[in-house]
């Protein structure tokens, strides 16, 4: 059923306004990374958080992530006592980009997802790079302690 619609309201002694009725945008994100030999697909909902959904072989059609592995932790950490976890209700996504060729990879694609903690000041970009003639991908996380307080 499309939600979507649009109509035309007379509002006397005014001129026609247009309004729209939008269906919601989802919070689910989903981002793809590949260069002809391996792809990966990342998502973020706000319920499951960060997962791969999806590590392909794409020289023999291999998937290396099998539906018992979806809901794995992207990364874990402990920080101030608590351990947060990129998979689950620890984070919320402030943005994720896909960027061909940057600066330090000039014969690939990066992928950087940024996340905010929940319950500490704590922001983490979690980048994926891969390089156009490897069959393997990089990742790490960059932190950022965005408080006053040493963490």
């Amino acid at each position: 059923m499309n939600r979507s619609f649009r109509h035309l309201r007379k509002i006397p002694g005014q001129v026609l306004l247009a309004t729209a009725l939008i269906a919601p945008v989802s919070p689910c994100q989903t981002w793809q990374l590949g260069n002809g030999h391996v792809q990966r697909v990342v998502s973020f909902s706000p319920s499951s958080g960060l997962t791969t959904a999806n590590l392909t072989d794409l020289d023999t059609r291999t998937s290396f992530i099998s539906e018992v592995q979806r809901d794995a932790a992207e990364f874990s950490l402990h920080c101030n006592d608590q351990t947060l976890r990129g998979a689950g209700r620890d984070f919320a996504l402030v943005k994720g980009e896909v960027e061909d060729e940057p600066g330090n990879a000039p014969n690939g694609k990066e992928l950087r997802v940024t996340l905010r903690a929940n319950k500490l000041p704590l922001e983490i970009t979690v980048v994926y790079r891969i390089d156009r003639s490897q069959s393997g991908m990089r990742k790490w996380l960059v932190l950022r302690n965005t408080g006053s307080a040493p963490m």
